[in-house]
C-alpha cells in the first residue's frame, strides 16, 4: 500500500510539474494569436 501511495504522489506532482509551463505557453500562444501577428511568430503560432 505504500508504494501505491508513493507512486500516486509521484505521477501527481509530475503531471503538475508538466502542467503549470504548458499552461503558461498556451496562454502566450492565445496571446500572440490575438495579436494576429504577420511576421514569422504568427506563422508558427498558426501550425
Amino acid at each position: 500500500e505504500a508504494l501505491i501511495t508513493s507512486r500516486k504522489k509521484a505521477v501527481h506532482t509530475i503531471t503538475h510539474e508538466l502542467r503549470t509551463p504548458l499552461t503558461a505557453i498556451t496562454g502566450y500562444a492565445g496571446l500572440i494569436r490575438k495579436e494576429q501577428c504577420e511576421d514569422k511568430s504568427g506563422q508558427y503560432i498558426q501550425n
